[in-house]
């Protein structure tokens, strides 16, 4: 039967003939069944029987077309009908959460402003160290740490640092929390915190760090969960940066406001990725003047790549909706990411965190941190100690220092032949670095800069970008008595700007400017002993006191720690060695040789053919005419098994 004849049939009037009657019967009522099924949309149309059935009726089955069920069967639910109940539920649980943030808070910031800035810890900083993993670390160990990477590629601040037990955090807390000044200096270690270290990397907004963190804390009062962190550390820096008459108790300070604050940290570990960042900054900061209490290379490499992974040096990614603190803050977070990351990756000898082409993200505008609170504000024309100037200028000269360093130091350079082209990339390097430091940011002496703004400091970070330049590097090494020159004159310069600083009481210590004075002693002695030319320049009664003002800079910069102690032992041995030359007009000792070979990393290959051994540098001794056929790292080690930095 096809479909024609059903709906032939289907369409045929119903018969009304039903059984037979009799006239006595009386006829009842027919009772009315109750439909269970509702024809679907086809069925009803042709008028035919339907049973309904899902997902296809047995009308639509048969014929194979598509069966739509009919609107009296779908159960439509009554939208409003569970909304008094889910309302109910929200407002349950917002109560509950913010029950929760009241215990939170409560944790967080107990009565008593000495309580928030230091409390006795619970567990053993061992644990803490367990818990957290590598940020606590030190940042240079003897061990190889199970590296497959040989002690020549150690470079000088691992043999200067590893083994200094002074910098390295103590495993028992500080027991006695109550004979520390903290209420009473804590206003004042937050304003040297801002006047010191703030203008070099601005990653904090004052105002807002004054309101939300520092007051509710000595207020007593509920604050963010990590204003306890910042606050701590903040001041363990700054009590760092301060003079005391008691180095003992100063040391003591710092220590326990850097124990209570890494009580937080896995807090900083979970928190939004801006404010991580922060912390993380402040980490490294204070790990610039004990890189054994944090290890600097991996926190530092946290923080650069969670801002990377907001896209923070990409422009393309901000928003006009953004307001003016917001936008600034930002800016200003990522470039202080990117200079420290410029400064210790040269310092240790690794590879850069980010290249600069990489980057489209502008620079911050040079506004203070008042004009940030404004919803527009006009860029400042007249440097000032409290807006960007300084920082906008060390930003300058860190991309400087990464075109240097990756072209004349990089791993994988190799020896050019092309003295022309050596020249001229010199040359222009060395023409944007005199030109940074006439233009550098002048402030008045009524000002009450800060080290990082003085002219001394402009002046030692332009000398040690020279002798970056000019020393022997992977690509080049020194062929002339103009780089030898250039390197004498930087180095002594540099000496001389760090004890006018010293005079004046306004050095700022960290390990890398201490390895910056360190290398320029090591590098002075290292072009008095390679070149007569310098040496009948330099009067052996100058460098005598050159040497004797080196050493006592490398102990009284250090503030009397022993890493200070073994560079000044390490200068007086070679610079004894020196003074010889001066009498006997040629180096005869081979052992300081290559101990001066080992603190530039030098590669020597001792199977050098003949040809190349005859080969003479004018103006520069017999013994280191080797040492300039493949040139050296500056910053490997070399085999220093023979140094004895205990003595």
């Amino acid at each position: 039967m096809n479909e024609r004849e059903m709906d032939a049939r289907s369409s045929e009037p119903p018969s009304v003939s039903g059984p037979p009657t009799t006239p006595g019967q009386t006829q009842t009522p027919r009772r009315q069944l109750k439909r269970n099924s509702a024809a679907c949309e086809r069925c009803r149309k042709r008028k035919q029987k339907c049973d309904g059935k899902l997902p296809s009726c047995g009308p639509c089955l048969l014929v194979r077309a598509r069966c739509v069920p009919s609107e009296r069967l779908l159960i439509r639910v009554d939208p409003n009908c569970q909304c008094e109940t889910l309302k109910e539920r929200v407002s349950d649980l917002e109560s509950q959460l913010e029950a929760l943030r009241i215990e939170r808070r409560r944790d967080v910031a107990s009565p008593g402003p000495s309580h928030h800035f230091y409390r006795e810890p619970e567990y053993t900083t061992t644990e803490r160290v367990a818990y957290h993993g590598r940020i606590l670390l030190p940042t240079f160990t003897e061990s190889d740490g199970g590296s497959s990477l040989r002690p020549p590629l150690r470079g000088s601040l691992w043999k200067l640092w590893a083994v200094d037990t002074d910098s390295q955090g103590s495993l028992r807390p500080a027991t006695n929390a109550t004979g520390l000044p903290l209420a009473s200096n804590s206003e004042a270690l937050v304003e040297v915190f801002f006047k010191n270290r703030w203008p070099q990397l601005p990653f904090f907004h004052k105002p807002t760090f004054i309101h939300d963190d520092f007051l509710p804390l000595r207020r007593g009062e509920s604050a963010h969960p990590l204003s306890s962190f910042r606050v701590n550390m903040v001041l363990a820096i700054a009590s760092a940066e301060t003079n005391s008459k008691d180095s003992s108790q100063q040391q003591h300070t710092h220590k326990a406001f850097f124990q209570a604050a890494i009580k937080d940290l896995s807090t900083v570990l979970m928190a939004d990725d801006l404010d991580c960042i922060q912390c993380l900054l402040l980490l490294c900061l204070y790990g610039t003047n004990e890189p054994q209490s944090v290890n600097i290379w991996y926190t530092l490499g946290l923080a650069l790549r969670i801002g990377l992974g907001m896209d923070l040096h990409r422009e393309e990614t901000w928003s006009a909706g953004q307001t003016l603190l917001s936008r600034e803050l930002a800016r200003r977070i990522f470039w202080c990411t990117y200079a420290l990351d410029r400064s210790i990756s040269i310092a240790m000898g690794r590879p850069l965190g980010i290249n600069d082409s990489d980057i489209t993200v502008p620079l911050p505008q040079q506004l203070t941190d008042e004009q940030l609170c404004s919803t527009e504000a006009v860029p400042n024309l007249t440097p000032s100690p409290k807006d960007m100037s300084t920082f906008l200028h060390v930003i300058k000269l860190r991309q400087i220092n990464s075109s240097i360093y990756t072209s004349l130091h990089a791993a994988s350079a190799s020896a050019h032949d092309d003295c022309g082209s050596l020249d001229a990339l010199r040359e222009a390097h060395y023409t944007d670095l005199n030109t940074w430091l006439v233009t550098a940011p002048r402030y008045g002496p009524a000002s009450g800069v800060a080290m990082l703004q003085t002219a001394e400091w402009f002046q030692i970070a332009y000398h040690y970008a020279v002798l970056s330049l000019h020393r022997p590097s992977r690509a080049f090494s020194v062929s002339n008595i103009s780089s030898l020159r250039l390197c004498a004159d930087s180095a002594i310069s540099l000496i001389t700007c760090y004890n006018t600083l010293y005079a004046k009481n306004r050095i700022t210590y960290t390990f890398v400017a201490l390895n910056s004075l360190f290398m320029a002693g090591v590098t002075m002695l290292y072009a008095l002993r390679s070149s007569p030319v310098i040496r009948n320049e330099l009067s052996k009664g100058i460098a005598k006191a050159n040497i004797d003002m080196c050493q006592r800079l490398l102990q009284g910069v250090s503030d009397g720690r022993s890493v200070g102690e073994r560079c000044a032992v390490v200068v007086g041995r070679l610079g004894q060695a020196t003074m010889g030359v001066f009498d006997r007009g040629q180096s005869l000792d081979d052992d300081i040789d290559t101990e001066f070979m080992s603190w530039f990393g030098l590669k020597l290959k001792k199977d050098q053919n003949a040809e190349m051994g005859k080969q003479v540098t004018p103006s520069v001794d017999i013994p280191w005419n080797d040492l300039f056929i493949d040139g050296f790292d500056w910053f490997d080690a070399g085999n220093y098994n023979h140094l004895d930095l205990t003595t």
